[in-house]
């Protein structure tokens, strides 16, 4: 799963969904939301980043007063937070107990990693290894339902770890072997198994510690990226071709790759399919650049939808595949939204 956005709800439309099946007995529901403080101009607005199991969102929201987080509970009321010293704010996940984690950054720009409990309390952590200063930091990018953190955080000499934090507070750091530390986690499952990329290929790092990477077929060379893992240890991700167009990716447990193209995706350069976010039934959601987003089930089944406006982009996608993510309008702000099944 993964992140969040915006405080007490201004719900905006119910919009209607383009399709293109995934049999399904009634049409789903896309609402609209801004969060109190958004603003209106270019830049600025509302992006959900991650919704867990009870359908709570969490993101980002601009103002003129930067960026702040939020939450959204599932009946559309809306809080803000920041953690003390924050000048910028990015919840990135949200976990089934509601409890949050993200990064922030202080007055030098340097990120530290936070998680956020249910109730609003705010731990900031930092990795032991992370630099002090400008870009180095700390950057918390996912949590599971036990609370462990994953993410990753550059040190003095800007190379880039990976970590996993427990719930205790104890932080692992870790590296694909034989690269040059380039180490991205993205998400971390249930069981604490972990997928990211590293040095352009893709990677899963077991529970155990033990890292297996990946590049799928058709790739150009370490350009693979593993963007979401579910209980199973089935992941997606997305890869760019030779052409420099994207295409999505499901890699199964035991290491077998299927690749795949939304219908909605352009041929153009970095254009193409995003898989985003897996769930629990192996349910994917992802966006094409500039145009629509997708819902792609386990059997491989894919329906697109957009936004009234245009710039639709679907992040995170729960275990009863209700989607959360944003769009564009034409004046350029941002709004987030959720669509339910």
């Amino acid at each position: 799963m993964r992140k969040s956005l915006f405080v007490v709800v201004a719900a905006l439309a119910s919009a209607a969904l383009l399709t293109q099946s995934v049999a399904q007995d009634k049409k789903p529901t896309f609402t609209a939301f801004d969060a109190p403080g958004a603003g209106d101009g270019p830049g600025q607005g509302t992006a959900a980043g991650s919704i867990n199991t009870a359908g709570v969102i969490t993101g980002i929201y601009i103002g003129d007063g930067g960026s702040h987080g939020f939450v959204r509970t599932a009946n559309g009321t809306i809080t803000s937070f920041d953690p003390s010293g924050s000048l910028g704010t990015y919840p990135q996940s949200i976990n089934t107990a509601g409890a949050i984690a993200g990064y922030y950054a202080d007055a030098s720009d340097v990120g530290h990693g936070f998680v956020r409990s249910a109730s609003g309390v705010i731990t900031t952590f930092d990795a032991p290894n992370a630099g002090a200063g400008y870009p180095a930091g700390t950057w918390a990018y996912s949590i599971n339902a036990a609370g462990a953190i994953t993410g990753y955080y550059v040190d003095a000499n800007l190379a880039r770890h990976g970590f996993v934090r427990a719930a205790s507070g104890a932080i692992t750091s870790f590296d694909c072997p034989g690269t040059t530390p380039q180490t991205t986690p993205s998400s971390i499952n249930a069981a604490g198994a972990i997928a990211g990329g590293c040095g352009g290929q893709g990677f899963v790092r077991a529970a155990s510690g033990a890292i297996t990477t990946f590049e799928a077929p058709g790739a150009l060379a370490l350009n693979t990226f593993a963007t979401s893992i579910n209980t199973a240890g089935t992941v997606a991700g997305v890869y760019l071709d030779a052409v420099g167009v994207n295409h999505g990716l499901v890699r199964a447990a035991s290491g077998a790759i299927t690749t795949f193209n939304a219908p909605c995706a352009g041929a153009g350069y970095r254009l193409g399919t995003y898989a985003e976010s897996i769930n629990e039934t192996g349910d994917i959601a992802g966006y094409c650049p500039s145009a629509a987003s997708f819902l792609r089930s386990a059997s491989g089944d894919i329906v697109t939808f957009e936004a009234p406006d245009y710039g639709t982009f679907a992040v995170s996608i729960n275990g009863a595949a209700a989607i959360a993510g944003y769009f564009m309008d034409s004046g350029t702000p941002f709004h987030g939204f959720v669509r339910t099944p």
